[in-house]
């Protein structure tokens, strides 16, 4: 019976710190329930992003039981896969020209880079690429590369890696120079190939409103409203008052920020990592009239999570944990095994998380559920410790 009660403890400790960690994120959206065991994509949208708090680490998932899932944080620039894809090698035979040529096919249409498996050894060459689409011509690609001894492999072959410019040749001959000399041993060849999704997507948001004032020190002082602290990365600024102008625009409070030239020639988005909803600026006039600013935005990268889901499972994310550290999670080894064409979870409305929210301000009653839980569990030792005594001190029980 004691045995049974500091289970049933330990079981409420673990129910009440798992309770506890959650509602340290002020808001939570729930997914829609998954069709199949899968990998799914969901999609952050620009306010679950803002309401972050200004740490990104500060997300997680779980599922209905309470338990923590998995995932991978990316976003398209970052979902960029490496994969290898090997060459066959035609043939490796000694050509008219005494050199040792080793030909390989390519099976993609554009190779920016070659991988070359090379038996160990202890000798330095320098070779020739050359390319051809039908192996009856052939045109030189880059020439005279060193090919060092590189790190000798365990296995008894080490991988050196060769920058080429892009082609798009079938066929590649790669011939060893040095004609009096012995080449080196090619085992495989091959490349990787990256499948990038596209260029880096953004939401553009725009402020809601700018006050602005002049100084006597010529210079005109103002704020950017936004309606949420957006994670900004870049900014633009849009100005009236003079055709023609080029002045320094500092974006910070305190003339501490970036300064950069705000001229009537280009319109350019400047690149601030700010998240605020307000953000200062300052203008520098000179002698020039003052020039206003009628209307800001910003850009805002998107970004997703990769995870593993399970079918009748329902899951939500919770967010907005300022002080959450980076999860480690297994999944980051396991990268290459996302597709890139996952199927998108939309996460629903955002909700309050009311248990925080309640919560008073200094911050003891976040540990209330503990408490409950303890108490609980102090209860229920009594009882069985209770229990035990009294059968021990029946008439004719064993004792100790």
């Amino acid at each position: 019976m004691f045995r049974i009660g500091t289970g049933f403890l330990l079981l409420l400790f673990a129910f009440a710190n798992q309770a506890n960690a959650q509602k340290n994120f002020a808001f939570s959206s729930s997914l829609p329930p998954a069709d199949s065991n899968e990998f799914y994509r969901i999609p952050l949208s620009a306010i679950i992003l803002a309401r972050c708090k200004g740490n990104m680490n500060g997300i997680r998932l779980y599922d209905n039981s309470g338990k923590e899932v998995p995932f991978i944080m990316n976003d398209q620039e970052s979902s960029a896969m490496a994969s290898f894809v090997p060459f066959p090698i035609l043939s490796k035979t000694i050509q008219p020209d005494k050199k040792m040529h080793v030909v390989i096919r390519n099976t993609e249409k554009l190779v920016e880079q070659l991988m070359l498996e090379i038996q160990n050894t202890a000798a330095d060459r320098t070779v020739n690429i050359s390319g051809s689409p039908d192996t009856k011509q052939w045109f030189i690609i880059k020439e005279n590369i060193p090919i060092h001894m590189g790190e000798l492999g365990a296995k008894g072959a080490y991988n050196t890696t060769i920058d080429i410019p892009p082609v798009t040749y079938s066929y590649l001959d790669i011939s060893f120079n040095n004609k009096d000399l012995l080449p080196a041993n090619i085992i495989s060849a091959g490349s990787y190939f990256y499948n990038k999704p596209g260029i880096v997507a953004y939401d553009t948001i725009g402020s809601i409103s700018v006050t602005q004032h002049d100084s006597s020190s010529k210079r005109t002082y103002g704020t950017i409203s936004f309606s949420e602290a957006w994670p900004f990365e870049s900014m633009l600024l849009r100005v009236t008052g003079a055709p023609y102008f080029r002045r320094l625009v500092t974006i910070g409070d305190n003339n501490s920020g970036p300064t950069f030239t705000l001229s009537s020639a280009a319109v350019e988005w400047f690149p601030v990592n700010t998240r605020s909803t307000q953000v200062a600026f300052n203008i520098q006039n000179d002698d020039n009239p003052p020039l206003r600013l009628v209307k800001a935005a910003g850009l805002l990268r998107k970004q997703w999570l990769y995870t593993w889901l399970e079918k009748g499972k329902t899951y939500s994310l919770y967010f907005g944990d300022s002080l959450a550290g980076m999860p480690g999670y297994d999944l980051k080894y396991f990268k290459d095994l996302v597709p890139g064409d996952a199927p998108s979870l939309l996460p629903g409305s955002i909700k309050n998380n009311e248990v925080l929210v309640a919560a008073p301000p200094a911050g003891d009653g976040n540990k209330k559920w503990l408490w409950l839980a303890m108490g609980i569990g102090l209860a229920v030792l009594l009882f069985f410790t209770f229990r035990m005594t009294k059968e021990l001190n029946k008439p004719g029980s064993a004792k100790p």
